[in-house]
């Protein structure tokens, strides 16, 4: 007898080889859930590019209404000193 034939009719040579050809199929399965996966994850990372742009440039619109607050802050403060000079200036002028 060859010692190839002895293995191939041993009974644990079969166990290996059905082991062997389900470790094969859960691969495969195992394989399709991540490609699965991947292709979900990647659109959820478009998605959340998109929402991280918006919050980007609502962050900008934000920054320039502050600036422009700041500054309609001075100029209320400016044209309040000056609405109280005028008034201080002509309040003796008008009796």
């Amino acid at each position: 007898m060859i010692e190839g034939d002895r293995r191939r009719d041993d009974k644990r040579w079969y166990e290996i080889t059905q082991s062997i050809d389900l470790l094969q199929i859960q691969h495969t399965e195992i394989r399709a859930a991540v490609d699965q996966n991947t292709v979900i994850t990647n659109d959820i990372k478009n998605n959340t590019e998109e929402i991280i742009e918006f919050f980007k440039a609502g962050k900008g619109f934000f920054t320039s209404i502050g600036y422009i607050a700041k500054f309609a802050k001075w100029l209320t403060a400016i044209a309040a000193a000056v609405g109280v000079a005028w008034t201080a200036f002509h309040i003796g002028k008008d009796s």
